[in-house]
């Protein structure tokens, strides 16, 4: 089954999801499912970007793509209309959780020279740090927090629409996580 280019990514952001799922909650270290909702973030975006058009080429370059899918999200009439929400009011909401989307992508690798979730790194002092014993207390707040949680919703919702919709584009209102 190959399907289009923002199907694949979607559904690899699935599985990753399915797996930040499951290593969370089997209490697994911190470093290992945040890196699976990294990964999930960054293919969630990648698949919106590639439904309206990003080439696969252009999407392989950048870790950063859920933080310019959800900027897109307040210009949408049809997700506002459903939310009854203004531009302005849905961009209040987006803006107080990209700082937390972007603290979860920055945690690949090619993004930090400090704390990521997959390889050992220094710290400022010189000491090497070894991620699966890092604490990542930041992040981790904020994920418990309502931002957190707000985030996630975002990403479970627009896995779902764009995974419900076949060959098509995604629909941005079944994508709202309001």
């Amino acid at each position: 089954m190959s399907g289009s280019l923002a199907q694949a990514y979607v559904r690899q952001a699935k599985a990753d999801f399915i797996c930040y799922k499951l290593l969370k909650a089997g209490g697994q270290p911190a470093s290992q499912w945040l890196h699976f909702l990294q990964m999930t973030l960054e293919k969630t975006g990648k698949a919106y970007l590639a439904a309206y058009g990003s080439d696969l080429e252009h999407l392989r370059r950048s870790h950063l793509a859920f933080g310019r899918f959800i900027r897109l999200l307040p210009r949408n009439r049809a997700i506002r209309k459903e939310r009854k929400i203004s531009p302005r009011q849905l961009k209040y909401h987006i803006d107080r959780i990209l700082p937390l989307a972007d603290k979860v992508e920055r945690l690949a690798p090619a993004l930090s020279e400090g704390p990521n979730a997959e390889y050992p790194w220094k710290n400022p002092a010189g000491q090497l740090m070894t991620p699966c014993i890092y604490d990542f207390r930041d992040i981790l707040a904020d994920l418990e927090s309502v931002r957190g949680r707000n985030l996630l919703k975002i990403v479970e919702r627009a896995i779902l629409s764009i995974t419900d919709l076949g060959e098509g584009r995604p629909s941005p209102v079944r994508a709202a996580y309001l």
